[in-house]
């Protein structure tokens, strides 16, 4: 592992939730809170001067919120990783915030250890979505779906590929589908390259869309 700590912001306008993620952090070796803010404009300047590796920013926040932060960290090409935190119920700002390209999304009463895994996950270049969210948005391609989208590219992907996408999809890391599927998380993550370059999406985020929006579960059961 690394010595030198992933260096984390936390953006979040409710001082107790800040203070509470800072001290899950500090028991992480490999993690350090370089800074914090209550508002959106705060955290935009901070940003931009720490610079970051990894920013938690809340997606309600005052002045601006974190999907105007977000697109603002988007216009000046900042190099700091997003992940949002959010609540259960919020879909519009959920699909808004994948759109414009965070890389990780968490349930504001997450345990730690999905908290940290977002964190760790982010920082090596992969993206993370917490499992309720998955479900949240098989909810809402479900109330949407209808027949009208184009046909699938799922045909192009090898049975090992579609059991990776279909674990991806269902919220799981790449270690996790590593032990699912009994194979290294290397192998997982080529596999999962190989499938995003496939579908034409960009992460696993995306891929979990398009798995949903094109009823993967259904492809798979009738093939």
């Amino acid at each position: 592992m690394s010595t030198v700590p992933i260096r984390v912001f936390i953006a979040d306008d409710h001082a107790l939730i800040r203070q509470g993620i800072k001290r899950i952090i500090e028991f992480e070796p490999d993690i350090a809170v370089v800074g914090d803010a209550s508002d959106g404009q705060m955290t935009l300047d901070q940003v931009c001067l720490l610079k970051p590796d990894i920013i938690l920013l809340d997606v309600h926040m005052p002045d601006m919120t974190g999907l105007e932060v977000l697109r603002a960290m988007n216009d000046i090409d900042c190099d700091t990783k997003a992940v949002m935190l959010t609540v259960a119920d919020d879909r519009k700002t959920l699909l808004e915030c994948i759109s414009s390209g965070a890389e990780g999304y968490i349930l504001k009463d997450s345990d730690t250890v999905d908290i940290v895994s977002a964190i760790r996950e982010v920082n090596r270049g992969e993206s993370f979505i917490d499992k309720r969210l998955v479900k949240l948005l098989v909810d809402t391609f479900t109330d949407k779906h209808d027949d009208s989208h184009e046909s699938n590219k799922f045909s192009v992907l090898t049975d090992r590929e579609m059991d990776v996408l279909s674990s991806i999809s269902e919220g799981m890391t790449n270690k996790e589908v590593a032990l699912k599927l009994f194979l290294s998380e290397k192998t997982v993550k080529n596999y999962a390259s190989s499938v995003f370059r496939k579908l034409g999406v960009k992460d696993r985020v995306q891929a979990t869309l398009y798995a949903i929006n094109n009823n993967l579960a259904e492809f798979m059961a009738n093939k």
